[in-house]
């Protein structure tokens, strides 16, 4: 049957503590904690106490992974109502023949739809062994978006297509 002061120890060291921080919480010496670790039912309490940390550990983990990922769906949600948004002022800035604004609108769209694809791009090439060269794309395109290239191709293509 363990001690107190060996459960104490025990909990501790499963929290990560060192030895010298365990022995001074516990009012011990380090050389009677390698002592104890030797102990066949201070190991099995140790890997026991492990498992728990480990679990706990890893719930905590999946929970946030969870919350991380709610909100970064919702950014997304956000930043597409925030595009379709910029798009509708576009038009209507374009109907009263203001085209300053409609142009600022518009990067404001392109923006947000740069973000969102980014998003799902860096997304799909995490873990990839391709990931430097997926990364390489997206700063790429969305360099290409914003400086008006995809738009000069768009019109190319109209252009090809019309002819």
């Amino acid at each position: 049957m363990l001690s107190a002061k060996q459960k104490l120890a025990v909990q501790l060291k499963a929290q990560g503590l060192t030895d010298a921080e365990i022995a001074r919480r516990i009012g011990v010496g380090t050389a009677t904690l390698r002592r104890w670790w030797k102990e066949p039912e201070v190991q099995a309490e140790l890997e026991g106490a492990m498992t728990t940390m480990t679990n706990t550990l890893r719930e905590n983990f999946l929970a946030f992974d969870s919350e991380l990922q709610t909100s970064a769906l919702e950014a997304l949600s956000r930043l597409r109502e925030t595009a379709c948004h910029a798009r509708e002022k576009a038009k209507e800035a374009e109907s009263v023949g203001e085209v300053d604004n409609a142009v600022k609108w518009l990067a404001v769209a392109v923006r947000c739809d740069s973000a969102i694809i980014s998003a799902y791009l860096r997304r799909f090439a995490k873990g990839l062994p391709e990931a430097d060269q997926m990364q390489q794309f997206v700063d790429a395109f969305v360099q290409a978006q914003l400086s008006g290239e995809i738009d000069a191709l768009n019109e190319i293509d109209e252009t090809l297509a019309k002819e």
